[in-house]
Protein backbone atom coordinates (compact mmCIF):
# COMPACT_ATOMS: atom_id res chain seq x y z
CA UNK A 1 0.00 0.00 0.00
CA UNK A 2 3.03 2.44 0.95
CA UNK A 3 4.22 1.92 -2.88
CA UNK A 4 1.23 2.73 -4.13
CA UNK A 5 0.62 5.97 -2.22
CA UNK A 6 3.85 7.20 -3.00
CA UNK A 7 3.63 6.07 -6.93
CA UNK A 8 0.29 8.11 -6.74
CA UNK A 9 1.67 11.31 -5.30
CA UNK A 10 4.58 10.78 -7.64
CA UNK A 11 2.38 10.84 -10.41
CA UNK A 12 -0.28 13.84 -9.26
CA UNK A 13 2.64 16.30 -8.30
CA UNK A 14 4.24 15.77 -11.99
CA UNK A 15 0.87 16.01 -13.38
CA UNK A 16 0.08 19.07 -11.23
CA UNK A 17 3.65 20.80 -11.96
CA UNK A 18 4.59 20.58 -8.33
CA UNK A 19 7.75 17.77 -8.89
CA UNK A 20 9.35 15.98 -6.57
CA UNK A 21 12.51 17.85 -5.96
CA UNK A 22 13.84 14.58 -4.16
CA UNK A 23 12.83 12.40 -6.76
CA UNK A 24 15.46 10.80 -9.21
CA UNK A 25 13.98 8.49 -11.65
CA UNK A 26 15.88 5.19 -11.40
CA UNK A 27 14.70 3.77 -15.24
CA UNK A 28 14.66 5.72 -18.56
CA UNK A 29 11.34 4.79 -19.11
CA UNK A 30 10.16 6.10 -15.79
CA UNK A 31 11.77 9.31 -16.67
CA UNK A 32 9.57 9.46 -20.13
CA UNK A 33 6.53 8.55 -18.38
CA UNK A 34 6.46 11.30 -15.78
CA UNK A 35 7.53 13.79 -18.43
CA UNK A 36 4.71 13.03 -21.01
CA UNK A 37 2.51 13.12 -17.48
CA UNK A 38 3.51 16.08 -16.81
CA UNK A 39 3.05 17.45 -20.35
CA UNK A 40 -0.69 16.01 -20.29
CA UNK A 41 -1.48 17.57 -17.06
CA UNK A 42 0.03 21.14 -18.28
CA UNK A 43 -2.23 20.60 -21.53
CA UNK A 44 -5.18 19.78 -18.92
CA UNK A 45 -4.85 23.26 -17.32
CA UNK A 46 -4.50 25.07 -19.95
CA UNK A 47 -8.14 23.12 -21.44
CA UNK A 48 -9.66 23.92 -17.72
CA UNK A 49 -8.25 27.79 -17.93
CA UNK A 50 -9.53 28.81 -21.44
CA UNK A 51 -12.81 26.68 -20.88
CA UNK A 52 -13.04 29.12 -17.58
CA UNK A 53 -12.20 32.08 -20.08
CA UNK A 54 -15.22 31.09 -22.19
CA UNK A 55 -17.22 30.63 -19.43
CA UNK A 56 -16.93 33.74 -18.05
CA UNK A 57 -16.80 35.61 -21.26
CA UNK A 58 -13.66 37.09 -21.84
CA UNK A 59 -12.58 35.60 -24.32
CA UNK A 60 -13.70 37.91 -26.62
CA UNK A 61 -12.77 40.97 -24.65
CA UNK A 62 -9.69 42.21 -26.73
CA UNK A 63 -11.61 41.79 -29.48
CA UNK A 64 -14.40 43.73 -28.76
CA UNK A 65 -11.85 46.41 -27.27
CA UNK A 66 -10.52 46.57 -31.25
CA UNK A 67 -13.67 47.16 -32.66
CA UNK A 68 -14.55 49.87 -30.38
CA UNK A 69 -11.28 51.99 -31.39
CA UNK A 70 -11.35 51.17 -35.01
CA UNK A 71 -14.85 52.97 -35.17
Amino acid sequence: MECYVTCFQVTACFFFGAKHATYNGDLPSENLILFVVSIYGRLYTLYMIADLLKLFGITNVSESVYEQKIS
